[in-house]
């Protein structure tokens, strides 16, 4: 009963630390192009940012409520876990100005760090795990994901193509190699044991079948 508990906080997490982490993602480059027919005059505009005013955030609030029957007894107690978050917006788009890979692999690590220290305190190798599950990624999503969930997966466990600078943390040159290793076609169970599970599968609910000799009444 524990471990299912501490999963489904792992999944809790994995999913808001998604969607923080999409509202963190920044492109710098692109622009919009349209054709006036009448005058014959393409017209271009760069993309703009919105700049939030100082002190500005987005909350966000879930709460997640399982009901559970007993087996053999037929008694029902409902388990919920309530998590609340709040996002700083940005206020001055001039940081982010070609320092895209940099800012990307330093969200990341932020995100990392968080699921790390979490999976440790229910007892998993954190580190391990989530070296795990960029080795993972690129073989279980070597295409755009098929739906939404698969899509932050896939969008949170990825990295930048470009290399790791001398000037960035140091956990982010393990992070890489974990991804690239993914890339490289390699068995990632193989790579680290020390995490007896997966988190891309937890996330894809492929631990949530019942043992065929459960009896549900």
């Amino acid at each position: 009963m524990e471990n299912i508990l501490n999963r489904y906080a792992i999944l809790l997490i994995v999913c808001i630390s998604g969607f923080l982490n999409f509202c963190n993602c920044l492109s710098n480059n692109g622009s919009l192009v349209i054709e006036d027919t009448k005058s014959q005059k393409i017209l271009s505009r760069s993309k703009r940012y919105l700049v939030f005013p100082e002190g500005s955030s987005f909350s966000a609030a879930t709460c997640f409520t399982i009901g559970i029957i007993g087996n053999p007894s037929d008694q029902f107690i409902s388990w919920a876990l309530n998590w609340g978050v709040a996002y700083e917006l940005p206020t001055n788009q001039s940081y982010f100005v070609g320092l895209s890979p940099v800012i990307a692999r330093r969200f990341r690590r932020d995100l990392y760090g968080k699921l790390e220290l979490a999976m440790d305190d229910m007892g998993y190798n954190g580190k391990s795990c989530v070296l795990k599950a960029l080795c993972q990624s690129h073989q279980y999503f070597n295409r755009q994901g098929s739906n939404m969930i698969e899509e932050i997966l896939r969008t949170i466990f990825s990295l930048p193509k470009q290399k790791v600078f001398s000037f960035e943390h140091r956990d982010l040159n393990d992070y890489d190699l974990a991804h690239r290793q993914g890339r490289k076609k390699s068995n990632c169970e193989e790579l680290y044991p020390n995490c007896g599970f997966s988190l891309l599968d937890l996330a894809l609910g492929r631990y949530s079948k019942p043992p065929q000799d459960f009896n549900f009444m």
